[in-house]
């Protein structure tokens, strides 16, 4: 391996290296940012040079990507918390309490009802 190459990965290394650092500087940053979700940096291997019969050399890492971690667990219970509230509101607005309901909270509905003028 020549000087140059080997200058290469190191300057490969650094660059990859710095745009992680801002990646993780940008999640400390907006940690406390509402909607904010935060990001990983994916880095990966550089394609290697042949010099003989299977052999190979490294040419360094480059940035494979930036991607957006998402909680799926936490959005779906969100949603689900979303719906059932959206379906409260509208068996309020309609007067309709559903038969498979228990007498009690058909009571609650038509109390809640009667509050709200409907």
């Amino acid at each position: 391996m020549s000087l140059n190459g080997a200058l290469h990965i190191g300057r490969s290394a650094i660059l990859s290296s710095q745009a992680a650092m801002q990646v993780a500087g940008n999640n400390m940053a907006n940690a406390a940012t509402p909607g904010y979700h935060r990001q990983i940096a994916s880095l990966a291997p550089s394609r290697s040079n042949a010099i003989g019969r299977n052999q190979f050399v490294g040419t360094g890492v480059h940035l494979n990507s930036i991607s957006r971690v998402i909680d799926t667990a936490l959005q779906a219970r969100m949603r689900s918390a979303i719906s059932d509230e959206n379906a409260s509101q509208t068996i309020l607005a309609s007067g309709d309490y559903g038969s498979g309901k228990t007498e009690n909270s058909k009571q609650v509905f038509r109390f809640l009802a009667e509050i709200a003028g409907v």
